[in-house]
């Protein structure tokens, strides 16, 4: 138990230390980002790899733990490193599958109406992406949840293109909540 003890607290200096190691190099793109002499050299380049890869690293980690204890606050932790990859590293090769851990994140703290947005993301930002459909899915779900969470209010309407692929038709449509209405859109989607 004692070796173990020292294994995880090891494990957290260097993820720690990895951390620090990320924001030094976080800083450094940014300065080469707003630079008005944008030469990468190989150093930068490699910089930028190294960040990319941990950023991705860290966020798969907190993702992992908060799986493995349930607890919000790695799940938070995972969500920001997710974030700070989509922000900085939106057209990677991977961007596709962070974006669709982060709606995840979202999905497993109860915050569905991000977890829908990402998932809409997931949808519609990436054409070749394994995730396509199941985030499809998981929209419709994130919607259900907030609908079931929802207090009955005063009854809607709002107007909805090609309903059921029945055409381009426009067609009105009553409901008795916006995330009901959310709901249907995400499953004519």
């Amino acid at each position: 138990l004692q070796q173990e003890n020292k294994r995880k607290k090891l494990y957290g200096e260097m993820i720690y230390l990895h951390y620090q190691r990320i924001e030094i190099i976080l800083k450094q793109i940014d300065n080469i980002m707003q630079s008005k002499d944008k030469k990468e050299g190989i150093e930068q380049i490699n910089a930028i790899d190294i960040v990319q890869e941990m950023l991705f690293s860290l966020g798969t980690y907190y993702q992992g733990k908060a799986q493995e204890k349930n607890r919000e606050r790695e799940y938070r932790l995972a969500i920001e490193k997710y974030e700070d990859y989509l922000k900085k590293f939106k057209h990677s090769k991977i961007s596709h599958k962070v974006n669709y851990y982060l709606a995840e994140c979202y999905y497993e703290i109860d915050d569905y109406n991000n977890a829908a947005d990402e998932y809409f993301k997931v949808m519609t930002l990436y054409d070749d992406t394994e995730f396509k459909d199941v985030a499809a899915y998981n929209r419709i779900l994130s919607y259900y949840q907030l609908l079931k969470d929802e207090q009955n209010s005063d009854s809607l309407t709002f107007y909805l293109e090609d309903f059921l692929g029945e055409g381009g038709e426009v067609k009105p449509i009553k409901v008795r909540s916006g995330s009901q209405a959310d709901l249907i859109k995400a499953c004519n989607d």
